[in-house]
């Protein structure tokens, strides 16, 4: 997942090709950081779930 404008993924793509194979521009500055973060907060009753005892 990767937030900034069209020309500066465009920019920085092969980098992003070096370290993973799915690589999805999702919007402007900070969109990245959000869908991580709503991603995040999907995971967590799992990640609690698994705590449990």
């Amino acid at each position: 997942m990767v937030g900034g404008s069209e020309e500066g993924f465009a920019r920085a793509r092969p980098v992003f090709g070096a370290v993973g194979k799915n690589i999805v521009h999702i919007g402007g500055p900070g969109a990245g950081q959000v869908t991580n973060i709503c991603d995040q907060i999907g995971v967590l009753p799992t990640i609690q779930r698994s705590q449990r005892r």
